[in-house]
């Protein structure tokens, strides 16, 4: 309890670092700890100097542990080649667990590693499946994803424009500029819906002109 105290800052100061070092004492005796937190501190350089090995061991343990941070972390970790060697077969494992735990996170992550067939062969139609689930929790990148997909036709999945605009109007709601300018291409060029140069407009005056000229 004390290492928490000193974490959170409960009847007495926040202290990263000695949080950290009673963390690693209790470690050593096999005790349960937040093995998350005490990873980010060491990933970071936050309470303690930076280690990236000690980083990694942390995260591993917490993923050991069920502890959805701590897979997803690992499973981005091995995506990106980051803290070790890519290996992709181990993240999308960490990515599956995620899914089956109903994080958007990793279901937008299977999306992308499938469309991009990294890993594996590309296949839009697995992809747009694990957008759509987090998509419907609410993620932007998936939501934009996901209407970029069923804007085009593919060879293993219909193009299906009406449902495109829903996913980037729900993405717009949310602030998503790439999505807002989609919106605007969607009513100029009468993409599933009829023409509206005035609705173009809307959307189009929203978004950053840099973005525009794109």
């Amino acid at each position: 309890k004390l290492a928490e105290f000193y974490h959170q800052g409960i009847g007495c100061d926040k202290n990263l670092e000695k949080a950290i070092v009673l963390y690693e004492q209790l470690d050593a005796k096999n005790i349960k700890i937040p093995w998350y937190t005490l990873a980010w501190g060491y990933y970071k350089g936050i309470g303690v100097y930076q280690d990236l090995d000690k980083a990694l061991a942390y995260f591993q343990k917490s993923a050991n542990h069920a502890d959805i941070s701590g897979q997803m972390m690992m499973g981005k970790l091995y995506l990106n080649g980051e803290l070790t060697r890519k290996n992709f077969k181990k993240a999308r494992k960490y990515f599956e667990i995620g899914d089956r735990k109903g994080n958007s996170e990793a279901q937008r992550l299977l999306g992308h590693m499938h469309e991009q067939g990294i890993g594996g062969d590309p296949n839009v139609r697995i992809a747009a499946l694990f957008y759509e689930k987090a998509a419907q929790q609410g993620d932007i990148e998936a939501q934009y994803a996901l209407g970029e997909i069923l804007l085009q036709d593919h060879r293993e999945l219909d193009q299906n424009q009406p449902l495109a605009k829903h996913w980037f109007q729900e993405a717009a709601n949310q602030g998503h500029e790439p999505a807002k300018k989609r919106l605007g291409d969607i009513y100029a060029n009468g993409w599933g819906v009829k023409k509206d140069e005035a609705m173009a407009g809307h959307w189009y005056s929203q978004v950053d002109s840099d973005l525009l000229g794109q």
